[in-house]
């Protein structure tokens, strides 16, 4: 245990001092090592009673402290201090002159106008606290608690990062980029290095200390991809499936275009043109087929500059479209289509039959606990604990009536970014959103979507 503790340490310092190289600042090398961070599965799980559902252990309902946790709680104290600094006249005068500053900035004009301009996040916060509350004391599930907490701290994380982001001068905005840009281009570049290893090897790397999955093709519950009778190990990389491999590496492409626009004199775009072809070489690799598909819609979108207006009507169209081909064409047989078909149906069945329970939501990560009053079977005899594969879905089944606030600021969000900005992370979002849970059960997911979404415009 120790000597992992050691390994992992020399592996942080190490990375730390290359990025201080190159960053030539203690606060960029930081912000780099934790991007940098991110990019690897590293978590503490445990089991406990309410892990097991249908006499099996579900890895979504294991007591878990994660890396991006450790990130996120150090990325709200750090951000705090730095917020306090930028304005000196608190940070630098005597407590008993401190009350006369703390009423100038909190006047009830001000916050009027504050709750004005952010009122569906102020709302958002509210409803995830009040879905904290419900999970203490009328779901009393340890689980939901845990990760109503997570979803707190990473939406509390993003927003206090945003603040201090904008709050900085244009120099500081530019080390901050360049610091991000800095952490993840090596994390892409590395995760698609294994993950082309574990396609040709068709196992993993033995790199579980670094968050690699103990994975191979023979195993059951691994994703391949099937071509004809040829089964091919999908590339993991450092994290937990493909899918979301495949979705760090869409929204890392989406970032691109934020480098490429704010680093005109400070990092070479020929570094940045080779950042995209990596991040598509991740998705590539991935072999995830909605991820793949968008991608290359972002492509056509980026080559031929569509009007953002009918890139959403394309968006929905292929939504639509893929939600149909089942239906469409019964001759097609994928597990995929059919067992997210069998999921809708469950939930369907159980938003009605529960009403107007239902209403209260069955607390965070509890869909498993729907499914196992229904349970769906796969060929093997097994039973597919996984959770519904709609992230909006899913939301509206775990957290009632709570997720509408969080639901109407996505919404929000993407209005905004089509009316102002022409940048659509967050229809893509909703996109990948409907086809898959990551964006609320992984904590990596958590954070790529609050960040595509508060990111999505100024703070106010």
């Amino acid at each position: 245990m120790y000597i992992k503790l050691i390994i992992i340490v020399i592996f942080c310092l190490t990375f730390f001092a290359l990025f201080y190289a190159i960053n030539k600042n203690i606060r960029g090398a930081l912000i780099s090592l934790l991007v940098f961070l991110l990019g690897f599965n590293v978590a503490y799980n445990e089991i406990i009673p309410q892990s097991y559902v249908l006499g099996t252990v579900s890895n979504y309902r294991m007591f878990q402290i994660h890396i991006v946790d450790l990130i996120m709680v150090i990325s709200v104290f750090g951000g705090i201090i730095s917020l306090l600094k930028q304005n000196k006249q608190f940070l630098f005068t005597k407590i008993s002159e401190r009350i006369p500053f703390f009423k100038n900035q909190f006047k009830f004009g001000k916050f009027l106008l504050l709750l004005k301009n952010n009122y569906l996040i102020v709302l958002v916060v509210f409803s995830i606290l009040l879905q904290l509350l419900m999970s203490i004391f009328f779901h009393k599930d340890v689980v939901s608690i845990m990760w109503s907490a997570r979803f707190l701290l990473y939406f509390v994380a993003v927003l206090v990062f945003k603040k201090y982001f904008y709050n900085s001068i244009d120099d500081r905005k530019t080390i901050v980029i360049k610091s991000v840009f800095t952490g993840i281009f090596p994390i892409i570049g590395i995760n698609l290095i294994v993950a082309c290893f574990q396609v040709i090897l068709s196992r993993s790397l033995g790199l579980t200390m670094l968050g690699e999955s103990p994975i191979d093709k023979y195993s059951t519950g691994i994703a391949l991809l099937r071509i004809s009778d040829i089964y091919i190990l999908r590339g993991y990389g450092f994290f937990a499936h493909p899918n979301i491999l495949g979705a760090f590496a869409f929204f890392s492409l989406l970032l691109a275009d934020v480098f490429n626009s704010k680093l005109l004199n400070n990092v070479n775009h020929r570094l940045i043109n080779i950042f995209r072809l990596m991040c598509f070489g991740v998705i590539l690799v991935s072999f995830s087929k909605i991820i793949i598909f968008i991608a290359l819609l972002y492509l056509i979108v980026r080559m031929f500059k569509i009007n953002p207006k009918i890139q959403i009507y394309i968006s929905f169209l292929v939504i639509v479209s893929i939600y149909l081909l089942p239906l469409l064409y019964k001759k097609i047989e994928i597990q995929s289509f059919e067992l997210r078909g069998l999921q809708l149906s469950t939930a369907f069945n159980y938003l009605l039959s529960s009403f107007p329970q239902s209403l209260l939501g069955k607390g965070y990560m509890g869909w498993l606990l729907v499914t196992a009053k229904d349970p769906i079977l796969l060929p093997t005899g097994a039973y597919f604990l996984q959770p519904l594969h709609n992230t909006f879905l899913l939301m509206l089944i775990e957290w009632g009536i709570f997720s509408i606030p969080f639901i109407l600021l996505i919404f929000q969000k993407g209005l905004w970014q089509i009316k102002h900005s022409g940048n659509l992370g967050v229809v893509f979002l909703f996109c990948l959103g409907m086809f898959d849970h990551y964006f609320i059960t992984i904590p990596i997911g958590i954070l790529i979507m609050l960040v595509i979404i508060l990111g999505s415009e100024r703070s106010k």
